[in-house]
C-alpha cells in the first residue's frame, strides 16, 4: 500500500516538474578555481570578470581560499 502510494506520489511530482521545468529555465554550474593563496591576488579580478559574465542562476565554486581582506 505505502509503497504504491509512494510511486504515485513519485511519478506525480516528476510530472510536475518536467512540466515547470519546459517553461522556466535555472542554469547551475560548479567551477573549481584551485586558487591558490600566493596567486589570489592577480586571478581574483579575473575570476569575478568571469563569473559575472557567466550566465548562471546558481554557481558553486570549490577550492576558494580567503586572504587576510
Amino acid at each position: 500500500m505505502y509503497s504504491s502510494m509512494f510511486i504515485y506520489f513519485f511519478s506525480l511530482i516528476s510530472v510536475i516538474t518536467y512540466a515547470q521545468s519546459r517553461r522556466n529555465v535555472t542554469r547551475f554550474a560548479t567551477w573549481n578555481i584551485g586558487l591558490e593563496e600566493q596567486q589570489a591576488f592577480e586571478r581574483t579580478s579575473s575570476i569575478i570578470q568571469a563569473i559575472r559574465e557567466s550566465n548562471v542562476d546558481i554557481l558553486c565554486l570549490q577550492e576558494v581560499w580567503g586572504g587576510p581582506q
